[in-house]
């Protein structure tokens, strides 16, 4: 069976959606299916990769205006960055390129049983939608429309409204959409309910996964991920914890230029640093006594690192939107975990299983 998944960045980049379609790719081509996976791609060398896995890889791109690639080298002139300031809410751009580019992509396949593509960037499935529409006798296969985050439901951007039609548009040529938890679902249009199914993110598990080094002399507890400043934002509950008088380490993994960047250097007991690799993060996770998951507020977008603590088997402490739980914080940092958050199934993140989710949606 022939595969094709589009997504916007792929291995070696550093995010939920890229992991998303490298993990899927690869397992896939273990079951000895012909894989295509076309992304942008930048300048890494594929060749070890493809040597290990028999995948496909081609290059989405070249994009005249999008610069992101997958090995994370992009940087905006400042011409489109005035743009972006001005038409991203407006017409999507300069991701708006992705459509055609996804379009022009497709027509090149032939004889293709089954269509993924991811978005964020929705502009992905835009294009995929495009080239349905305008080629309906070249792909005769089942597309699926992975979300991460939903578009027009999305808590942390507001869109032009006029968008929601072409995402409404676009979702009526896939078979299916695909979103992570079962909160997600609300995040769409319910004209397209009947066609969303729950997957959630995959990762192939290891034999030596599950943490199991002792407790920290100090506590040391950590977090990754981004920061906004209306759905996930930690600053009542870092002044919370900056306000004992209890030592302590914890160590944020995020964007340095994010709204919390005040924060660095005022507290040796907190260490705000760069992103990691997710190897790495993984790492720091064994050697944490537990993790904090900052939640959203509402409920259609789930933080993909909470997958990683339940990987490792790591407690977590969950910090709601616009709540600082004392008594809970200090419940951690005396070492009970009892009352932290609870993440049941882990058997639901493994690869093969989310495979086998995606092949019996495709097929059902």
């Amino acid at each position: 069976m022939k595969i094709v998944i589009i997504a916007n960045t792929i291995f070696p980049h550093n995010q939920p959606r890229a992991f998303r379609a490298t993990e899927l790719a690869k397992e896939f081509a273990e079951r000895n299916h012909e894989v295509v996976l076309i992304s942008n791609l930048g300048n890494y060398d594929y060749e070890e990769f493809t040597a290990k896995h028999p995948i496909k890889i081609k290059n989405l791109g070249p994009n005249l205006f999008y610069k992101q690639v997958s090995n994370g080298e992009w940087k905006y002139n400042f011409v489109t960055k005035v743009l972006s300031k001005l038409f991203y809410k407006r017409i999507l751009f300069p991701e708006i390129e992705l459509a055609y580019r996804t379009c022009q992509a497709l027509i090149k396949e032939k004889n293709v049983d089954l269509l993924i593509t991811l978005a964020p960037s929705h502009a992905i499935h835009w294009g995929a939608a495009f080239f349905k529409s305008r080629f309906p006798n070249k792909f005769s296969g089942v597309w699926i429309a992975d979300c991460g985050d939903p578009f027009s439901g999305n808590q942390s951007a507001k869109y032009a409204k006029y968008l929601k039609r072409v995402e409404n548009w676009a979702f009526k040529f896939a078979n299916y959409i695909t979103v992570p938890t079962d909160d997600s679902i609300s995040g769409y249009s319910s004209v397209h309910h009947h066609k969303i199914r729950v997957i959630p993110q995959g990762f192939k598990f290891t034999k030596n996964d599950i943490k199991s080094i002792e407790p920290n002399e100090v506590p040391y507890f950590v977090y990754g991920g981004i920061f906004y400043k209306e759905i996930r934002d930690p600053r009542p509950f870092l002044d919370y914890i900056l306000s004992l008088d209890i030592d302590f380490l914890f160590r944020i993994y995020t964007n340095k230029d994010s709204f919390i960047k005040d924060y660095i250097g005022i507290d040796k007991r907190l260490d705000i640093v760069d992103f990691v690799s997710r190897e790495q993060f993984l790492e720091q996770l064994e050697k944490a006594d537990f993790a904090v998951n900052f939640a959203n507020k509402g409920s259609v977008q789930t933080p993909s690192k909470l997958i990683d603590y339940a990987i490792k088997g790591t407690p977590i402490l969950q910090a709601n939107f616009g709540i600082v739980d004392q008594k809970l914080i200090l419940e951690f940092l005396e070492g009970n975990y009892s009352n932290g958050y609870k993440i049941t199934d882990i058997d639901q993140y493994k690869i093969e299983n989310v495979v086998n989710k995606f092949l019996s949606t495709a097929f059902e």
